[in-house]
């Protein structure tokens, strides 16, 4: 039934918040600002990197008058340390081989800005073909906006129901909601488990060969 596979990327493919939280912190050093441990930046992340600075700024600077400022200097910071920690989640590497050599189609749809995207996905997964890698070009048709998504199908020449959206976060849950597909939450990422359970997607993953399952079915 399922042909296609949309994947997010940090928290569902790859483990990137210390390379986050790190860009981020130095930028809130330079300022003078409290920084944060980096368990915290998972409350701080998922629908891009405005949002992740806005989130860890102290609340008086919280606004859009000083927000664009502190978001290009953490743009700036990533650059450094994108690909510093950021790695593949035990079993991705396993489960995106298989799912190529069964032919699958798939795609990686994030927030993170598209040439950030690009490049991690580019280290991370240098043998796998994807159809498609899109990150944020703009905040209009950001997730939960299916557009990418709806295009992503279409590249793969695939109906919606034929493809799976899978992500770790609500944002992700409801981007596939939008786009009419059906949503696959795996656990090992950003979120606690109870909040993706309140969000109900169709299926839930605690390691990544449990997709294969829900394929072959």
């Amino acid at each position: 039934m399922y042909k296609g596979v949309i994947f997010d990327l940090d928290g569902t493919l790859v483990d990137s918040i210390e390379d986050l939280a790190l860009a981020m912190n130095e930028v809130l050093q330079q300022h003078n600002f409290p920084t944060h441990p980096i368990e915290a930046y998972k409350t701080f992340i998922g629908n891009g990197m405005n949002k992740l600075a806005e989130r860890a700024l102290p609340k008086e600077y919280q606004n859009i008058a000083t927000l664009d400022h502190y978001a290009s200097a953490l743009k700036e910071a990533y650059k450094v340390y994108c690909n510093t920690h950021t790695k593949a989640y035990d079993g991705i590497g396993t489960l995106l081989t298989t799912l190529q050599v069964m032919g699958i189609h798939m795609g990686v749809l994030s927030n993170k800005m598209h040439n950030f995207t690009q490049k991690v996905v580019l280290t991370a997964f240098p043998d796998i073909k994807f159809t498609a890698v899109h990150g944020m070009y703009d905040e209009a048709t950001k997730k939960p906006n299916p557009t990418r998504a709806l295009e992503m199908a279409k590249e793969m020449k695939l109906p919606v129901e034929q493809v799976l959206f899978v992500g770790d976060s609500d944002v992700d849950i409801q981007t596939a909601r939008n786009a009419g597909m059906r949503a696959v939450s795996v656990t090992w990422g950003f979120q606690p488990k109870e909040k993706l359970v309140a969000n109900h997607p169709d299926f839930m993953i605690d390691v990544p060969e449990a997709l294969l399952g829900i394929i072959k079915e």
